[in-house]
Parts: structure tokens; C-alpha cells; sequence
């Protein structure tokens, strides 16, 4: 009985060390299937499906695709989210013991971006993105190396996800 009790206390924390971000999940879930909405997730089988292309990729790039399980995307629909929802997503997100790592604000657009893990292994990042009209968030799990973690925001970086049209 104790060796089962040890064992479920194991499989609690390994559980709670992939799990989404309960506040990211719970919008995910709300605006999944709001048809204004975009919506994108792609599991780690399809990232290591692009390894596995032979594209020319950066070496730290491919390296780090391997340790990435998850990648959820979603830009809410104009309208029925505002300034005042965002920033009860992000209280909701620093009480999950989420860590602010870096705050950017370039030409109205700004970016905020949480992580949760260890001094060595990110398991989760979440970038928050809007400008003032457009609400987007990024959220990136699996075992990322906290060295890799910057080459990924720098690719991150160009791809202007809190803009476009619809």
C-alpha cells in the first residue's frame, strides 16, 4: 500500500509538471469553437514530423523542436474580448506561480512572456500578445533548455502574431 501511495504521488507530480496552464486552458476551452476565433495546436508528433523533413533548420532550432510537446495558438475575436478579460488572464496566470520573464512594448504591440519550470528546463511558456484591439496567446509546453529558450524567442520574435487581419 505504500509503495502504491508513493507511486501515485509520483505520477501527481509528473502530471502536474506537463500540465497546461489552468487560466490558458480554460480560455483555449472557452473560444476553441467561436468561429471568429483562429485557433492552432500542433502535438509533438507533428514537430517531429518537420525533423524529420530534412528542412534546412538551424541545429538549435531542431534540437529544441524535439523537446517542444505542444504548441497552442489562438487570436480571440474582436469584440468579445478586451483589455479588462487579458489582464484577468494574466493575474490568473502570475497566481499559477507563472514567472514574468520578459515585457515588450514595440509599436503598440505588446508582448509578455511567462514561464514555469526550473533554472535549467522551461515546461512552460506562455506569450501574451495584443495591441490594444487584438488579443493573442502563445502558449509552448514541454522540457525546453532555458539556454535554447532565447534562440526560440528570437524566431518568435519576426512573426508578428499580434497583428493581421482576420
Amino acid at each position: 500500500m505504500k509503495k502504491l501511495g508513493v507511486l501515485m504521488g509520483i505520477m501527481l507530480m509528473t502530471y502536474g509538471a506537463i500540465a497546461q496552464s489552468k487560466s490558458v486552458a480554460g480560455l483555449f476551452e472557452k473560444y476553441r469553437s467561436d468561429e471568429n476565433a483562429f485557433h492552432l495546436e500542433l502535438g509533438g508528433s507533428f514537430l517531429n514530423m518537420l525533423n524529420g523533413m530534412n528542412a534546412n533548420v538551424d541545429e538549435d532550432l531542431a534540437i529544441l523542436a524535439k523537446t517542444v510537446e505542444k504548441i497552442s495558438f489562438i487570436k480571440l475575436p474582436e469584440g468579445s474580448f478586451n483589455k479588462a478579460n487579458f489582464e484577468t488572464l494574466r493575474k490568473g496566470i502570475k497566481r499559477e506561480s507563472m514567472e514574468l520573464m520578459m515585457e515588450v512594448n514595440d509599436e503598440g504591440t505588446n508582448v509578455e512572456i511567462f514561464t514555469k519550470g526550473t533554472d535549467k528546463i522551461i515546461k512552460e511558456m506562455i506569450f501574451l500578445l495584443n495591441d490594444g484591439e487584438s488579443y493573442s496567446v502563445l502558449s509552448i509546453r514541454g522540457e525546453i533548455d532555458v539556454d535554447k529558450a532565447g534562440k526560440l524567442q528570437s524566431n518568435l520574435s519576426g512573426l508578428n502574431l499580434g497583428k493581421g487581419k482576420k
